[in-house]
This record gives structure tokens, C-alpha cells and sequence, in this order.
């Protein structure tokens, strides 16, 4: 099952939004063209797909071979076998927060914040070694 970082609402509301106002600036440019407006228009539409990207794939899976982080930056699949702590994670001031950090060798982290918190760190027991589950 996937997880996902954001709920479903949001997930297509906001980038429809910020896809809304990178429409307005490519409109504006090519109404009123100069540098300026090419330039924002440009840009716009640059943030725009990143922030959508952002959105629309980050997410983490349980499969039977391990964890699989999915992000703008890629796809890794970390194995249950080598998971050596699964731990709430906190914020510099010492705030805990609903996210779940799992620490793998050779300084791989995950940091997970899934809408479904409860379901996702159920999921997590039931395949990682109960020696590191410290949730």
C-alpha cells in the first residue's frame, strides 16, 4: 500500500492552484511581451512543474522486498533486512512530531511523514525485526 505525504483534497487542489496562477503569467506574456513577463512566465512555469512533481510523487510503499521511498529525487528501495532503527522523529528544539525516521546502513535515512500515520507504522511492524521498532 501506498502512503502518501499529503491528503487526496489537497493533493490535486494545490497544485491546481499554483498551476492556475503559472497560466496567468504565461497569459500575461504573451499579452503584454516583453523580458519581463517572458522571464516570469519562464520561471513560473518552472515552479510550477516542480512543486507539482513535488507533490504528486512523493510517497513511500511497503512491498515484500522492503521499504520503497519515492520522491523528486528518485526511487530507493531500502530492505527490511538492513533497517537497523525505526524511531518517531524530532525537530532540533526536541518536538516530536508524526514522523517516522528509519535509519539504515551507510548513513541512508529515511524520513517519513505519511498522512495514514498509524496504518503506516502498523505496516512497518509487522515486517521489520521488533528489535528496532522504538515507535
Amino acid at each position: 500500500m501506498r502512503f502518501y505525504a499529503q491528503r487526496r483534497f489537497f493533493m490535486y487542489l494545490t497544485p491546481s492552484i499554483w498551476a492556475f496562477l503559472g497560466t496567468d503569467h504565461v497569459v500575461r506574456a504573451f499579452r503584454h511581451p516583453s523580458f519581463e513577463h517572458n522571464a516570469m512566465a519562464i520561471v513560473s512555469v518552472l515552479l510550477v512543474a516542480l512543486y507539482i512533481a513535488g507533490y504528486w510523487f512523493t510517497y513511500w510503499e511497503l512491498t515484500p522486498e522492503g521499504l520503497v521511498e519515492r520522491s523528486i529525487k528518485g526511487k530507493r528501495l531500502i530492505p527490511y533486512s538492513i533497517i537497523e532503527n525505526v524511531s518517531t522523529y524530532s525537530l532540533k528544539n526536541g518536538k516530536k512530531i508524526d514522523w517516522i525516521q528509519i535509519d539504515a546502513p551507510f548513513g541512508q535515512k529515511v524520513i517519513a511523514r505519511p498522512v495514514e500515520y498509524a496504518q503506516f507504522a502498523e505496516g512497518l511492524e509487522k515486517m521489520v525485526d521488533p528489535a528496532v521498532m522504538h515507535i
